[in-house]
């Protein structure tokens, strides 16, 4: 079993959680600059 073998499936997982993560970041700072909230949302 190589080593490219065994990392591709997860730098795949990796870089479709930083697109996924990346996204929401983008639509949260809009919504910042749109209406300032009150109190942070604690991170999950």
């Amino acid at each position: 079993m190589s080593q490219e073998y065994y990392f591709a499936p997860l730098f795949l997982t990796l870089g479709c959680l930083n697109i996924f993560l990346f996204k929401v970041y983008i639509q949260e700072s809009r919504k910042d600059k749109q209406a300032a909230p009150e109190k942070p949302k604690p991170t999950i």
